[in-house]
């Protein structure tokens, strides 16, 4: 699954009225998605999208096209930082995080989900998203 933040922005979603409207955008595109996070900021209405991989595209490029700004949120790995310990790969439970061949940390962006357990893990706060 992808992981994906959505921000209506205000001038178009002013409350949580909206939300319809919000989730119609979504429905049009027949994708199966889980709302992870829904809250209403300074920016407008912020929601975060589990929704499969291979419809990731699809499902930016229709939203993008409604005016709705879409970030996809992955971590960044400081290799100055990792020492290649592991632990960040011991909670990476779809293969995003593993070791190479070299025994170095490998980051795959494309099986990452975005669940961000491996900041937690990472006791040289090597990662970051």
């Amino acid at each position: 699954m992808g992981i994906l933040d959505l921000t209506f922005p205000r001038n178009e979603f002013k409350g949580l009225d909206d939300y319809e409207k919000i989730i119609n955008h979504i429905l049009k595109l027949d994708v199966p998605f889980t709302i992870l996070k829904f809250n209403l900021n300074e920016s407008g209405i912020a929601v975060k999208l589990d929704v499969p991989t291979e419809k990731v595209s699809q499902v930016t490029q229709t939203l993008e096209k409604a005016g709705i700004k879409i970030k996809r949120q992955v971590i960044e790995i400081d290799e100055e930082l990792c020492i290649d310990c592991g632990q960040c790969i011991a909670l990476c439970n779809t293969g995003a995080l593993c070791f190479d061949e070299d025994s170095k940390l490998k980051f795959c962006e494309d099986k990452c989900v975005g669940c961000h357990l491996c900041v937690d893990a990472c006791p040289r706060q090597a990662i970051k998203y």
